[in-house]
């Protein structure tokens, strides 16, 4: 296959977009010293004329090379109308993208860099399509295939300050922030505080005392250290949560809920449909059960422990250590 002319970036969640893009950026600029040769075009756009508008500007930027020789630049940072919405849908917003991509096919990548990044997008377009198959470049997954993702982002993170974190402890923050890749980006920062200069790395245990839980109101700590069969532990972590709380009941529907997605993991497991690895839980595994069990759980998407489908695999492969130990 011939050399790309350029690279595209997709995704439903704009944050990680953002920090996939600026690392595509900030290794692509290394050898620019001229700050002409480098231009960042904000692609957001609410009507056709604006879509217009921006591609305008991108062409120039692409066609513009710089006086003294050298490479250039072009980041098209955070394109909105490749969704499924008015702008998106308009004709004259395909109109515009027949010319961008007219563009696109001239671009030598050996003068010009570019880099699209667009979120969020309707991957049933054309263009869509088009930008996949002849740009260098993916969709990153988010919601219950983003945890690839999301532990890069941890790793990258903890790498930026040479700082190790286990892994048990990067699914556990997964977990604790709902999947909110902001969140784990601030948590992780706030977790190489903690540990500074030490050699120590961030583990679970730092993680579950020291982060606190977004979206989903999970009783985190106190169910977790449960499901350790850790008898000190788990009566030191009901100490500390009647301490914040009064009422019992909402902690014992989290320990429910917990217990109804042990059961179904071990059920799975003993009969065979999943297997556990060094790395958890195959999510191919997952998924072909998903398929086979179909009839009985539905199509239903949205998170229930009801439905052990609806989980996140590094989740799982983590309750998996406790189902499997009873």
């Amino acid at each position: 296959m011939a050399e790309a002319r350029f690279t595209f970036l997709s995704s439903d969640d704009e944050y990680l977009l953002l920090q996939q893009g600026k690392a595509w950026y900030e290794k692509n600029i290394v050898d620019v010293e001229d700050d002409l040769s480098k231009d960042i075009i904000d692609a957001r756009a609410g009507n056709v004329s604006e879509v217009e508008a921006v591609i305008s500007q991108f062409t120039a930027a692409a066609q513009t090379l710089p006086m003294f020789g050298g490479p250039k630049v072009v980041w098209l940072r955070g394109v909105t109308f490749l969704g499924d919405n008015q702008t998106g849908r308009a004709q004259g917003t395909q109109d515009a993208l027949d010319a961008l991509q007219a563009c696109l096919e001239r671009i030598d990548p050996e003068s010009v860099r570019i880099l699209i990044t667009a979120a969020p997008v309707d991957r049933r377009r054309t263009f869509y399509k088009w930008l996949m198959k002849h740009g260098a470049g993916e969709h990153i997954a988010v919601g219950k295939d983003a945890g690839p993702a999301l532990l890069k982002l941890i790793q990258d993170e903890c790498a930026s300050t040479g700082t190790k974190m286990t892994r048990e402890a990067a699914e556990v923050l997964v977990g604790k922030v709902n999947g909110h890749t902001r969140m784990v980006v601030e948590e992780v920062r706030k977790l190489i505080t903690y540990v500074g200069k030490s050699d120590e790395p961030i583990t679970a245990d730092m993680v579950i005392s020291l982060v606190p839980n977004y979206g989903e109101g999970d009783f985190f700590e106190a169910t977790e250290t449960f499901f350790t069969f850790n008898l000190q532990a788990a009566l030191a972590a009901l100490d500390r949560h009647f301490f914040t709380q009064k009422e019992a009941r909402p902690l014992i529907a989290s320990l429910q809920g917990r217990t109804r997605l042990l059961i179904q993991i071990r059920a799975l497991v003993d009969a065979g449909d999943i297997r556990l690895g060094r790395q958890g839980m195959a999510k191919a595994d997952l998924e072909k059960s998903a398929q086979r069990y179909k009839t009985f759980y539905g199509e239903r998407t949205e998170k229930s422990n009801l439905n052990v489908f609806t989980q996140h695999p590094f989740y799982l492969s983590r309750l998996a250590q406790a189902a499997t130990k009873t």
